[in-house]
């Protein structure tokens, strides 16, 4: 019987050192150093570095951590604290030939380990992003990371994505926070792109076909959105960028608009509706071996929101007048942005090449190869724009002043 109850015990003992183990590699929440956004540029080599240098370009990284205690102190105020209050984040920078080494040496810098799995932001510099082994390499960090999610942002700006990590806001605690809450501003405005994940950014390297990244700039002590940045599909590198009137029109031709106020001409003043919501169909119109037609059908539903003196907007005759100008100003400038992918870059970032492989496959099969490079199909193909918008409501009232 005692010897039962000793195999019982030594058993027992076992079971609960198995569940032990779970806790090996713990790391207490107050010893962590969370970090919530990385700004990525490039750096010269300057033969000051600690170890040997490695050919090539440095990359320079700017780490902006959380201060937990200063979030409660400074709410209400910008990050930077006024006097007495503390600050709710700090930045680190760090120089190094590649990713793995650049975070390496972010531990030597810093009392807290470093804690990536609350990272919301990833900014690169247009020098790192333009030049396809650099970029991808930057990527293929943050992808194979074991802390690193897919739904962090990627954002991409001309100047030093530095900078970006000390701009301040009077309604948020800290710089990638103010950075993420107008990421989320595509309800109001078809000037930026629809938000540009690390998991989606994914899927277009893995893919030969061009795309965009959202594109962040400063711009009088503030941040724009507007904007966006174009990469080559092949090369896996930015090529250019579209401006925001372009931009308009690719969100259209690609039905990412989820809001917006689009403006057109009429009897010498402009009119303008809010977009409530859009859509686009593509249909394969013509092959004749040499060059596809494609048509592009747009459906936009909005409210007027600035309307002119002497119409009668209870009038069906003139409200279809106002419908048939939005719709002329929806193809004009999504035809802006087609004559600069295929005129100006010969780069579909529209997805024409991606409707073709799922809809008509045998024939892509035909035009894949020299789509973009080559005899440039994309670039021969002949993209017609047809609009339809709906005024669903006219606004509270019919008449702003007398006639």
């Amino acid at each position: 019987m005692k010897g039962f109850q000793t195999v019982i015990r030594f058993f027992a003992c076992a079971a609960l050192l198995l569940a032990l183990t779970g806790c090996w590699d713990r790391v207490e929440i107050d010893k962590r150093g969370f970090v919530v956004g990385v700004a990525l540029d490039t750096a010269e080599q300057t033969g000051s570095s600690e170890k040997e240098d490695v050919p090539g370009t440095k990359i320079r990284g700017t780490f902006q951590f959380i201060v937990p205690s200063g979030l409660k102190s400074s709410s209400g105020s910008a990050g930077s604290g006024s006097a007495g209050a503390r600050r709710s984040y700090f930045n680190l920078a760090v120089e190094e030939s590649n990713m793995a080494a650049l975070t390496a040496m972010l531990s030597s810098r810093t009392s807290r380990s470093p804690y990536y799995e609350h990272l919301k932001l990833i900014i690169i510099s247009k020098a790192i992003a333009s030049n396809d082994s650099m970029f991808s390499d930057v990527l293929d960090f943050f992808l194979r990371g074991k802390e690193m999610r897919r739904d962090m942002h990627v954002l991409v700006t001309d100047g030093k994505a530095s900078d970006l990590m000390r701009v301040t806001s009077l309604n948020e605690n800290y710089p990638v926070s103010y950075i993420e809450s107008t990421i989320s501003n595509t309800d109001e405005t078809s000037y930026i792109l629809p938000s540009s994940r690390l998991g989606d950014v994914h899927e277009h390297l893995l893919k030969p076909e061009s795309f965009t990244i959202q594109r962040v700039r400063l711009s009088g002590g503030s941040i724009t959105l507007t904007g966006a940045a174009l990469f080559d599909g092949s090369e896996h590198k930015m090529i250019g960028t579209l401006n925001g009137e372009n931009t308009q029109g690719l969100n259209f031709l690609m039905g990412q608009v989820k809001g917006g106020i689009l403006e057109t001409a009429f009897k010498n003043t402009s009119i303008a509706i809010a977009v409530e919501d859009a859509s686009r169909k593509i249909k394969l119109a013509g092959d004749d071996g040499e060059r596809l037609k494609f048509t592009v059908k747009i459906s936009c539903d909005g409210t007027l929101i600035k309307s002119t003196l002497n119409t009668d907007l209870l009038d069906k005759a003139q409200t279809g007048t106002l419908e048939k100008l939005f719709e002329s100003e929806i193809e004009k400038i999504a035809q802006k942005t087609i004559r600069t992918l295929q005129q100006k870059y010969k780069k579909d970032a529209m997805g024409l090449g991606s409707f073709m492989y799922q809809n008509h496959y045998r024939k892509w099969k035909r035009f894949s190869a020299e789509w973009e490079t080559g005899r440039s199909l994309f670039a021969k193909a002949d993209i017609e724009v047809k609009a339809n918008v709906k005024l669903r409501r006219i606004g509270d009232i019919n008449r702003a002043e007398e006639e």
